[in-house]
């Protein structure tokens, strides 16, 4: 019986190992481990009437992300300006940028309403401006993420700007 257990533990160790030994392991380039890096910086706020923004600038010269901005518009009759961009120091493998525009009915508790996300690769600057119609009687913001990735290394910020309420 004990002689038994033992020929089947084995059979079972023995395709544990088939199964996982010999399977090939594929990673596209997106998913390699890369050491992020949140760059320190100072922002840079506007806030008009009809417009909101958030710039974030390197503090020190980092490697590779310079900064990184976003615009809200008050376009009338509801419809909205969007900007958004990621610049750098020199041109990189890929860039990131990725857009939040967010929504409050005080002005105070945002949450996510629409959401864009862009790459560029071999790029030195990313940006994006396009025009959205949204419901009118809400404040809306923007949030945004930025980052540059050059070989193992990626570099990041992110950027809010305050509420703009459209009516």
């Amino acid at each position: 019986m004990r002689g038994r257990w033992l020929k089947r533990g084995g059979l079972l160790l023995a395709a544990i190992i088939l199964l996982y030994g010999f399977s090939p392991e594929v990673y596209a380039e997106d998913e390699k481990e890369v050491a992020e890096t949140v760059i320190p910086v100072y922002h840079s706020f506007t806030e008009t009437e009809t417009e909101v923004g958030d710039t974030a600038y390197a503090i020190q010269k980092g490697a590779y992300l310079s900064s990184g901005g976003l615009k809200l518009t008050d376009k009338g009759n509801g419809k909205v300006g969007i900007y958004g961009d990621t610049t750098v120091y020199q041109i990189c493998d890929k860039l990131y940028l990725d857009i939040y525009l967010e929504r409050s009915s005080n002005g105070r508790n945002f949450y996510s309403y629409l959401s864009w996300e862009y790459t560029a690769s071999n790029a030195g600057s990313l940006a994006k401006s396009f025009t959205k119609s949204v419901p009118k009687g809400y404040y809306y913001r923007l949030r945004g993420y930025h980052a540059a990735k050059e070989g193992g290394v990626k570099e990041s910020t992110s950027t809010t700007t305050s509420g703009l309420y459209i009516d």
